[in-house]
């Protein structure tokens, strides 16, 4: 501040007379109060310049994480996309292979109730003719034939079941 003549008039209103002594001392207290405050505005622009450089390295390490998060959920989303398309494919494995169950089962119904209608079809003991019989017949039409009685009866067992 300058030692102007217009901070030296009388306030309108005040009746009082100001020495010079006080005046002086009261320009040296504003003047102490001006550096104090000079030193305090500086340190507060220190303090917002250090500020200042704290938010661009949290601003920039923030960002990086950032980028690293959205790196790790694209990873996620393909490995999802891919569980997905497996899950996918299994899921019509499935369906395909109860398909292929149900065929398998209908043919093996369809095979046991085809047994079943041969075993009742299949020639009964009673209706076989004898071993001896036909043991006769063979050697009438194939005169050379090694088969003996023994081995008829086998094979009428085996017919038997």
């Amino acid at each position: 501040m300058s030692d102007s003549p217009e901070l030296l008039k009388p306030i309108a209103g005040v009746t009082e007379k100001v020495t010079d002594s006080e005046l002086q001392i009261e320009l040296g207290n504003l003047k102490a109060e001006n550096e104090n405050l000079g030193q305090k505005l500086a340190e507060s622009r220190d303090t917002i310049e250090s500020l200042k450089q704290e938010l661009v390295e949290n601003t920039r390490y923030y960002t990086a994480r950032l980028n690293e998060a959205g790196a790790t959920i694209g990873t996620f989303k393909d490995k999802l996309e891919a569980v997905q398309a497996k899950k996918q494919r299994l899921q019509n494995d499935l369906g395909n292979s109860q398909a292929e169950v149900i065929e398998l089962r209908s043919q093996l119904a369809a095979e046991r109730t085809e047994r079943e209608e041969n075993k009742k079809s299949a020639p009964v003991e009673k209706d076989l003719p004898e071993a001896a019989d036909l043991l006769n017949k063979l050697k009438a039409k194939r005169k050379k034939s090694k088969t003996d009685l023994a081995d008829l009866e086998a094979i009428l067992e085996l017919l038997q079941g």
